[in-house]
């Protein structure tokens, strides 16, 4: 990577736009300061995906010094997905989109006249893509696309030769994860795809579109540590055309079978740069510690549309784009690519008035902090007057209610409520006549109830006890390794067996792996109700 450079340089260098995208898995996850660990990225554009946060975030994530930052939340429940945007400063956009539905509206105000409002690009939307209104509307509950735009009188082209003829846009998308299970999850899904990409050519009308983000997809078997296992998936191969069919002709799979769509308007940045590497991955699962075989896959993406991508090829300045793998803090690592624009001229336009630096929360820290210390100092005086108040009385009386002994109750009278009021609330009920009501034998029937329940707990603390004395069952070893297997439960509903969520079972303690990797988990697989610890 090129050494980090100062922004009061920024204007006279020829250096390229970066942009990284990550998916975080929870920005609250993220180690503190937020700003070391953004400047370790260093890039102008961070695009941030599975941030699950919402609008009452802290300062401390939304307001990252030396960044200016926008986010899109999930609407629909919390800690749940979410994207956001972070541009270090001076670069800002000079528009911020959160949605679809917005984005759309942004764009169709730039090119259609009269303007029109959200309502009318829903209607848009129902139209194009054939869905109800309620429909389109779902499309930006959970907070999975934000856009930001950067104008194109204040963008210059690496080639001095090379005129910049649109603004750019960027998208920072999280697509909906693939749950063949789950079928109004898959068809949220196909349905999210078909916006998503008309959003992106209606936006190459009038600028350049970069597309980053987790796609939850990936595109060739070379992105991917085991293809062979999904080939028959038809809701991967599903997703896989949608990616392949937003790819320009040369970087298509031609395995993959297309729908009648379009040609293709974007270029995989990565892949151009890196045709063949193998094992480059994105994504790891946490749950079984596969990141440290490297047995993963590629769903993190920075896609340019091709007359971007144009810019590059006619530059001195050849693209650059790769992988972090190393990065930590996150099941995905980051992505980046050079853009072959740069800043030419300071930036006097404000900004964006979904600017997370307007949130309540990241104004004026410091007046805060003193004004939290004024309430401080009032409360207490508050409190002081109170203290100087007459206490109330305590009394202790007696309560008498039916079928219950006598029980002393401390309750509060104040001196001001009168004696007749108090005699009368608390006056005894005599519950000698109920007490003689009931039956001997019903007294019995009860009597052998509380035995019968009596005996039954004794009997599950001794079961309890036997088992702590003996200590947990011991594992047994796994075949591959001759080492102790881990503990795991089911964690689907119902397995393609049968078998039901919580039902355990032992599995080699490697991290998972290629089959012919000796260091990676073995083919171990015990089900804990059929594994009987051998004595003797």
């Amino acid at each position: 990577m090129p050494a980090l450079f100062e922004p009061s340089n920024y204007w006279t260098s020829m250096r390229p736009l970066r942009l990284c995208s990550w998916n975080v898995n929870g920005l609250r996850s993220l180690q503190q300061p937020l700003k070391p660990m953004f400047d370790s990225l260093d890039a102008d554009i961070i695009c941030l995906q599975e941030t699950k946060s919402s609008r009452d975030l802290s300062s401390c994530w939304a307001a990252v010094d030396g960044y200016n930052s926008y986010f899109s939340h999930c609407t629909s429940k919390t800690g749940y997905s979410g994207v956001a945007v972070f541009c270090r400063d001076p670069i800002r956009p000079i528009a911020a989109a959160e949605g679809l539905i917005n984005t759309l509206v942004y764009v169709f105000r730039l090119t259609t006249k009269p303007p029109i409002d959200s309502s009318e690009v829903i209607n848009v939307l129902s139209a194009e893509l054939n869905i109800s209104a309620d429909d389109a509307k779902k499309i930006d509950q959970e907070g999975r696309l934000l856009s930001v735009f950067f104008p194109s009188t204040h963008l210059k082209s690496c080639n001095a030769n090379i005129s910049v003829e649109k603004s750019l846009a960027v998208i920072s998308v999280y697509m909906p994860r693939l749950n063949v299970e789950e079928t109004k999850r898959l068809e949220f899904r196909i349905l999210f795809e078909r916006a998503v990409r008309f959003c992106a050519y209606r936006l190459l009308d009038s600028h350049y579109c970069i597309i980053a983000g987790d796609l939850n997809a990936y595109h060739q078997p070379i992105d991917c540590c085991d293809p062979d296992e999904s080939q028959d998936n038809v809701a991967v191969l599903s997703s896989r055309q949608w990616l392949n069919e937003l790819m320009v002709d040369y970087q298509r799979d031609p395995r993959i079978p297309l729908r009648g769509v379009d040609v293709g308007q974007f270029v995989d940045t990565f892949r151009r740069v890196h045709p063949q590497r193998r094992s480059a991955f994105t994504c790891w699962s946490a749950r079984t510690g596969a990141r440290e075989t490297n047995y993963g896959v590629r769903l993190d993406y920075v896609l340019f549309d091709q007359d971007l991508m144009s810019c590059f090829d006619r530059s001195t300045i050849p693209l650059q784009a790769d992988i972090m793998a190393d990065f930590p803090g996150s099941d995905h690592c980051p992505v980046w690519s050079d853009v072959p624009l740069n800043v030419i001229t300071p930036l006097d336009y404000p900004l964006p008035s979904i600017c997370s630096r307007f949130w309540p929360q990241c104004q004026k820290k410091q007046t805060v902090l003193g004004d939290f210390a004024a309430a401080a100092v009032n409360a207490s005086a508050v409190v002081g007057d109170y203290a100087a108040l007459s206490k109330p009385k305590v009394k202790c009386i007696e309560n008498g209610r039916p079928g219950q002994n006598k029980l002393k109750q401390t309750t509060l009278f104040p001196d001001s409520i009168s004696k007749t009021r108090r005699e009368s609330d608390v006056r005894e009920t005599p519950c000698d006549k109920e007490e003689s009501q009931i039956d001997l034998s019903e007294r019995e029937k009860l009597e052998h109830i509380v035995d019968s329940a009596e005996i039954e707990r004794t009997e599950k603390a001794q079961l309890a006890w036997r088992s702590l004395l003996s200590g947990p069952k011991q594992p047994p070893l796994c075949r591959g390794h001759k080492e102790k297997c881990v503990l795991r439960s089911v964690k689907q509903a119902c397995t393609a067996s049968g078998s039901r969520r919580g039902r355990r079972f032992w599995v080699c303690a490697r991290p998972q792996g290629a089959r012919d990797n000796p260091e990676a988990r073995c083919t171990t697989f015990i089900w804990d109700d059929q594994y009987q610890v051998k004595t003797g």
